[in-house]
This record gives structure tokens, C-alpha cells and sequence, in this order.
């Protein structure tokens, strides 16, 4: 895919700078889905949607006002085969959950805490599937006054829980590569004439509709395939306490000195909306899970930021 790419930029992107847009390649770990399955997928397998296999004691990830949902589970070992970079941790399981019932954007600081990415480096056999949390009943010395006409006409009183869960579907992985987005940081700065621009924006039409399979966009690593823009200044600025929902001077001026810097924020996992899990994320949108490169090598999955973008 690499090759296709450098192909690509030479017959189609701006020969002034293909050189530079040949080097900014990414590789990347294409992640595609299965249909739903019955049942359970072997305990330690990588999945979207059920149910996640955890350690034991590991305590399920809570938001401001109910348990995340859970959303994907990435056997490392079957990944790390096709990290051409070798950045991934080299075992253990990857776990992803995220507020489906608040469903944060990720522009603002105070959606921190609406996802949850965690790391367990263990081998399959101390793993075991995981039920997330019911709601707890009111107490039964103050019944609501459904729940006391519930019990007056002898109907069963429900457990509701928090959220939606997801069908179950298998994961495999393949190698792969990544272009720059036309509008991203990296080619924002080699300085393109809006011609040079059409033709980076054509060589990432390419790319996806040539060399991307069908169906939903999964991936690990590479570069984003953004709705709505570039992420890497935003999580920088989100990171340091600034709201994004609104332009203020502080912010432009904060930002056009981001702009100007090296970024470590990289791209971690990008989530699509799935037919086969149930999954959409806004109008057909994708969840982008950013982390810094060095918190990545130090295995430390505390600070990803999430953002949402849709159509």
C-alpha cells in the first residue's frame, strides 16, 4: 500500500513538494469488523461490541453519572503483527469505553472523563468476561410511583441498564498506509498554492476509494481520516484547560502558536460508525482517540483525548 501511495503522489499530488509528501506516509494497522456472532467470542479475543474479558479486580470505568459503555477490546498480539512501527505494547489487551448516553464531542475539557482507554498487560488465561453494572433499584422503603403501580397490578418491576450494549463482532487486522489529510497540520505548513492543494485533496480521494476496503473505516496508528478537520492542535489546546466550542483572541492566538510547533499528538484509534455492532457515532461520524507518542512508548493510556466528527 505504501508503494500505491508514493504512486499516487508522484502521477497526481504537486511535483514541487512530492518528496516531502512521500516521507510524511504513515503506516498504519487497517482493523476490519465481522457480522454479529452468537454467543461469546473466545475469552482474550479481539472484539467491537458484547462484552470485554478483564483481569480480575479490574474495576469497570465509570463517567459523571453512570458506567461507560464498552466499546472495543484489541488483542495485541494479533494487532502487533501489522504495526510496521512497532509502537504498539507487544502484548496484553487494549480496551476502549466511551458516555454513549452523553455522547461528548471532545472540545471542551469537561467532556474528560466521558471515554476511558486502559491497558492490561496480562496473558489471556487471567481474563474472564465482564458484565457491565445494572442501575441499582430506588430503595425499597421509597418506591417510585411507577414502580408502586408496577407492583399493584403484580407487573415485574425492570432493571434498566445504562446505555446501549453493542452486538458482538470479531476483529482482524492487515497491514496498511496512510497519506496526510490534505487539510492537516503537516501539509498546512509546506505552504501549497490552492492548485497543490486540490491535488493533495485528490491523491486522499485516491487513496480511499482505491486502496481502502469497503465498509467502515477502523484503524490503529497512521493518520486520521477527518470529518471535520485537523485534531492534533485541538488536543494540544484541550490539554492545557482551553475550550474549543467558541473562537475567543486568547484561543486564535493560542492556536497560530501551535501551529507553529512539532505536535507529539498522534493518532491512537479511529472508531467508524458500524452497521455490524449498531454503532453510529453522530450523523455516520467516527470517533478519533488521540494520544501523545511519548505516553504511547511509556505505555501510559491515562490522557488520550477523544473527539467526535460527523457529517
Amino acid at each position: 500500500m505504501r508503494a500505491r501511495i508514493e504512486e499516487l503522489i508522484r502521477s497526481t499530488g504537486p511535483a514541487r513538494v512530492a518528496p516531502q509528501l512521500a516521507a510524511m506516509i504513515r503506516d498504519t494497522v487497517l482493523v476490519r469488523t465481522s457480522p454479529p456472532v452468537e454467543g461469546d467470542l473466545p475469552v482474550g479475543a479481539s472484539r467491537l461490541g458484547g462484552a470485554p474479558d478483564l483481569p480480575q479486580g479490574f474495576p469497570w470505568p465509570n463517567g459523571k453519572d453512570s458506567p461507560l459503555s464498552f466499546l472495543a477490546q484489541i488483542g495485541l498480539a494479533e494487532a502487533v503483527p501489522h504495526d510496521a512501527e512497532g509502537v504498539l505494547p507487544r502484548s496484553g489487551m487494549l480496551y476502549f469505553f466511551y458516555d454513549c448516553d452523553a455522547m461528548p464531542w471532545g472540545y471542551d475539557p469537561k467532556h474528560k472523563g466521558g471515554w476511558r482507554v486502559a491497558y492490561a498487560d496480562c496473558p489471556a488465561s487471567s481474563l474472564a468476561h465482564a458484565s457491565r453494572p445494572e442501575e441499582p433499584p430506588p430503595p425499597a422503603e421509597s418506591p417510585s410511583l411507577a414502580q408502586r403501580l408496577l407492583r399493584k397490578f403484580r407487573l415485574a418491576v425492570p432493571r434498566v441498564r445504562y446505555g446501549p450494549v453493542f452486538p458482538s463482532c470479531a476483529m482482524s487486522f492487515s497491514a496498511g498506509a496512510t497519506p496526510p489529510p490534505w487539510d492537516s497540520l503537516q501539509i498546512q505548513r509546506l505552504g501549497l498554492t490552492e492548485a497543490e492543494m486540490v491535488s493533495c485533496s485528490q491523491i486522499v480521494g485516491k487513496f480511499e476509494t482505491e486502496l481502502m476496503p469497503d465498509g467502515p473505516d477502523h484503524r490503529l496508528l497512521g493518520y486520521p481520516a477527518p470529518i471535520q478537520g485537523d485534531m492534533q492542535v485541538e488536543c494540544q489546546l484541550l490539554a492545557e484547560g482551553f475550550y474549543c466550542g467558541k473562537d475567543t483572541p486568547e484561543l486564535s492566538q493560542r492556536r497560530e502558536e501551535l501551529e507553529e510547533q512539532d505536535l507529539d499528538w498522534r493518532l491512537l484509534f479511529q472508531l467508524d460508525t458500524d452497521d455490524h455492532a449498531s454503532m453510529m457515532w453522530g450523523d455516520c461520524g467516527r470517533l478519533y482517540f488521540w494520544i501523545r507518542d511519548g505516553d504511547l512508548r511509556a505505555r501510559n493510556f491515562n490522557d488520550v483525548w477523544m473527539h467526535l466528527q460527523c457529517f
